[in-house]
């Protein structure tokens, strides 16, 4: 059998149990000649008492199965792939690989596929997967936040990054509520991850400063801020500007406007004037 792409392929016929041999079509015992097709070739052997025997070789001359394996494949760990040869089929791949069905890949891999044709002649090509690893995406510690202040939210360990509840990556935003943020990182093969954080949101002070008060020159003035009824968190302190002490006389020397800054027991402020 020859296998064989090329229009000839060397041959070498050798005859045994005898001492001389005759071939025909013209070939020589033991003399590679050209041969690019099929056939049958005899031998005459001749032993040294004189005696004469002939056997034939049958020569099949075929081209080697075409087949191809595909292109080299880059996928993420975890996700699936399938490898589908062109050509003679049947296709018959290694690690256990079905032609045409989809399989998870868990390392990076080269994968062979095999045919046979009818007569016998084989032939193989091969394709490699590569399996990227999973980037590393670290969505940041967890935020603790006042009501009305901003967060920023900047993942790591990727190339882009999209967030939940429309947050943009490094930019800044209000968060109205305690909520966990998302964040899914894709680095530069275009594998994704996820990771996440808790943005905490703490309740502002409800401070009332008083109502505006018009009094005459020298004459003297108390500013007394307080909380109302149902402020969401205890207020440890209140502060004025223009070192005015809450409660206490003063005597304003022209028009102006005060401002009360309140500070809650969870460290938030708020004002009012």
């Amino acid at each position: 059998l020859i296998c064989s792409d090329n229009a000839t392929e060397q041959l070498t016929l050798n005859g045994a149990g005898a001492s001389t041999y005759v071939w025909d079509n013209g070939v020589v015992d033991g003399v590679a000649f050209a041969v690019g097709a099929s056939g049958d070739y005899i031998v005459a052997g001749t032993d040294l008492n004189g005696c004469v025997n002939v056997d034939t070789m049958m020569v099949t001359y075929s081209s080697v199965p075409a087949v191809d394996a595909g292109v080299d494949q880059a996928i993420c760990i975890g996700d699936t792939t399938a490898l589908a040869a062109t050509g003679l089929a049947p296709f018959t791949w290694n690690n256990g690989v079905v032609d045409g069905i989809d399989f998870a890949p868990g390392a990076t891999a080269t994968y062979v596929v095999s045919v046979l044709n009818g007569v016998g002649c084989a032939n193989s090509d091969t394709v490699e997967v590569v399996v990227n690893a999973l980037p590393i995406v670290d969505a940041g510690v967890d935020q603790t936040i006042c009501n009305a202040s901003p967060s920023i939210l900047a993942g790591s360990g990727g190339l882009t990054y999209t967030w939940t509840n429309n947050v943009t990556n490094a930019t800044p935003f209000f968060p109205s509520s305690t909520a966990t943020y998302t964040v899914d990182g894709v680095d530069i093969n275009g594998c994704h991850n996820v990771d996440q954080v808790v943005v905490t949101v703490l309740p502002q002070p409800i401070v009332n400063g008083g109502i505006d008060q018009t009094i005459c020159a020298t004459t003297p003035a108390i500013l007394f801020a307080q909380t109302t009824a149902n402020t969401p968190t205890a207020v440890t302190g209140f502060q004025w500007n223009n070192s005015v002490i809450n409660g206490s006389q003063f005597t304003p020397n022209n028009t102006a406007t005060y401002t009360v800054t309140a500070t809650g027991a969870n460290g938030c402020t708020n004002q009012d004037q």
